[in-house]
């Protein structure tokens, strides 16, 4: 069956956790991996809960030891760059974990873990870190951009010590699988193997379709090519949104509640080596409060932020986007991932299945949370699925110098 991954922006298109918490002065952020508010959690887990039917305890149960492990794996990342590689949950709602890792582990890692009560064993036959990992993905893909291919998907697999990539199958420009598969050889560390396949048609469409997280963002010329803000930002005297860096010429706010416009400024957009990120300015308080829903309460007020280096596969994660206009959850599968397509590779991109949802246009740049932290931007989505793509919250925040509002 052919997939497509298309960029979430409507009209232009068809188809389209860290260790440590500080305590930043009210509405300015540097809170990373703030456990969430326990209310908002609850909500979370009723919806899990009744799509999956199982009990709101069990599911409950499963974020908190996600929410435990985020923090540890973030510590082991920064202090073990080398030796971490990387994390995955069990499947289902089963509250374990394996963290793989380069070699003998440390006894500091063992003996801090143990206290926590969670239930996490370590495989220790990862060739190389999750660093390394990340890099090999990186300089894959700008490999397959010199050789010739126009479009491409890479994605690193500790948890199977493999790269997988998918190239376009008709690009008549770039060279055959075989000889693509024998370039990629040559990048490959000993222990690590390679998947390469191929797809007709094209892979990624980069076209396009408050103060508040979101809310509806759209083209001063065209009102229906929209995106959808994630967060409220600060730097300086400067407040803004955050959103994605194809969501080009979004210098209108629509305010949820009675529809009035806004005047926005695009102050940067960026689509390379640190994901799929766009940040705007507006003269106005920003609100520490994004929108979950088209409803008066259909909202979080955002306390934190997880860090990537907390991100394990398996990890429960929540969206919003003002088409779909629904939220849903579901699990991370991969992160650190680079897309080619139109010229330009774009990495550091993390890719989730949703459990229901089927992401839209205009989509795009809304907010991926968990109870009410902050995950992610949305970046993209394979049409006809419950494939989408974020950017890590964190990634924009490092590109501009930029700090959330929080609650």
């Amino acid at each position: 069956m052919l997939v497509v991954v298309a960029l979430l922006f409507a009209a232009l298109i068809p188809m389209a956790a860290g260790a440590a918490t500080t305590q930043p002065q009210p509405g300015v952020s540097q809170r990373t991996n703030q456990p969430a508010a326990a209310q908002e959690v609850q909500q979370d887990a009723g919806l899990i809960a009744e799509e999956y039917d199982v009990s709101v305890e069990t599911v409950l149960n499963r974020l908190q030891h996600e929410e435990v492990v985020a923090g540890l794996i973030a510590e082991w990342a920064a202090v073990y760059p080398n030796g971490y590689a990387g994390a995955y949950h069990a499947d289902g709602f089963v509250a374990a974990s394996v963290v793989m890792w380069v070699g003998t582990v440390p006894r500091a890692v063992s003996a801090q873990a143990a206290p926590h009560g969670v239930s996490l064993s370590f495989d220790t036959s990862s060739p190389i870190s999750a660093n390394a990992y990340d890099q090999l993905a990186r300089d894959a893909a700008a490999l397959l951009a010199s050789t010739g291919h126009s479009e491409a998907i890479v994605e690193p697999s500790p948890k199977t010590k493999s790269l997988d990539v998918i190239v376009r199958g008709d690009d008549s420009a770039a060279p055959r699988l075989d000889a693509t598969r024998l370039s990629l050889k040559t990048l490959l560390p000993v222990g690590v193997t390679s998947n390469v396949t191929e797809r007709d048609g094209q892979l990624v469409d980069s076209a396009t379709r408050t103060f508040h997280g979101g809310a509806k963002i759209h083209d001063a010329n065209r009102s229906s090519r929209y995106c959808t803000s994630a967060f409220a930002v600060t730097r300086a005297q400067d407040d803004g949104l955050i959103t994605a860096g194809h969501c080009t010429r979004m210098t209108r706010y629509k305010i949820p509640l009675d529809g009035r416009v806004r005047t926005l400024t695009e102050e940067g957009l960026h689509l390379g080596s640190q994901g799929d990120i766009g940040w705007y300015s507006f003269s106005g308080t920003p609100s520490p409060i994004f929108y979950i829903g088209d409803g008066r309460y259909d909202t979080r007020t955002l306390t934190g932020m997880r860090r990537e280096s907390g991100f394990s596969t398996n990890q429960r994660v929540c969206f919003y986007g003002r088409a779909s206009n629904e939220r849903d959850c579901g699990s991370l599968k991969a992160w650190n991932l680079c897309i080619t397509y139109s010229g330009a590779t774009v990495c550091n991109i993390a890719r989730v299945t949703l459990d229901d949802v089927q992401v839209q246009e205009g989509d795009s740049g809304g907010p991926w949370y968990i109870g009410s932290t902050a995950v992610g931007i949305t970046a993209a989505r394979v049409s006809g699925s419950t494939t989408a793509y974020f950017t890590p919250v964190e990634a924009a925040l490092n590109r501009y110098g930029l700090d959330l509002v929080y609650g």
